[in-house]
């Protein structure tokens, strides 16, 4: 379980967690290839899988033990979207309906369309980020998130250019970063801080649970807002994270 947000905190990264409360999400997740993010700002560190499922108890896929995935709502009425849920980034972005003819990805995966959702706002800032490999660029719009029973506006990249072959054979969409704002392309709030700006979520603490049986039906499980007891044995040792801006700890040899 971790969290991040408030003014000079102790940022910690939980090897357990709190009973989850009324407002814990639960989203299910599944599981496929790794992304990796390659910020400018701080030096990069490999990415850890990541899976999804809301404070409201929801499925993950799997695949091939690297990368954990699950479902998302952009717009009103909601447009679906697989995600990956990123440890090492902190945008959210999916395929855009204006993507480039050339951008092959974009044709395979479901793509957002602005002209769809009576809560899109506009913005158009231009943004761009380099994955390890390939860049990705787009523009950037507000428009509201739905993570199973959880709803709120956020700013996310509308991807308009993915000219990596990796996006075209991926299992999801897009991604959803859970890292901290420095990471945040474009200066704009991640997700999960928005879910907790905007009073939805009790603690700004998000959780994995990664099943590695390639037959389960469900990949995994991601909790926002707490963690579910079912899938760890307390007491939680909480532990410092060594740079607000990744969830990295420090270990003994």
């Amino acid at each position: 379980a971790v969290g991040p947000c408030s003014p000079q905190p102790r940022h910690m990264l939980g090897l357990g967690a709190p009973s989850p409360g009324d407002k814990d999400f639960f989203v299910p997740l599944s599981n496929y290839m790794n992304v990796s993010h390659s910020p400018t700002q701080p030096p990069a560190v490999p990415n850890l899988p990541a899976l999804g499922q809301a404070l409201h108890p929801g499925p993950l896929l799997f695949c091939h033990q690297v990368q954990y995935y699950g479902e998302i709502g952009l717009g009103t009425p909601p447009q679906n979207f697989s995600v990956v849920f990123d440890t090492g980034s902190s945008n959210l972005w999916v395929p855009s309906v204006r993507c480039h003819f050339f951008s092959l990805p974009c044709w395979v995966h479901h793509r957002f369309n602005s002209k769809a959702s009576s809560s899109f706002r506009p913005n158009g800032t231009k943004f761009a980020i380099q994955y390890g490999t390939g860049r990705l660029d787009g523009i950037l719009s507000e428009d509201k998130l739905t993570v199973r029973d959880l709803g709120a506006s956020v700013i996310f990249g509308e991807a308009l250019w993915e000219p990596s072959l990796v996006f075209t054979f991926a299992h999801f969409d897009g991604v959803l970063g859970l890292g901290f704002p420095v990471l945040a392309v474009g200066g704009v709030r991640p997700p999960l801080d928005r879910l907790v700006d905007q009073g939805l979520l009790d603690k700004p603490v998000f959780s994995f649970y990664l099943n590695r049986d390639p037959e389960a039906a469900d990949g995994g499980e991601l909790v926002l807002g707490g963690s579910d007891p079912a899938h760890y044995i307390p007491p939680l040792t909480f532990v410092s994270v060594t740079i607000p801006a990744y969830w990295q700890i420090h270990m003994e040899r």
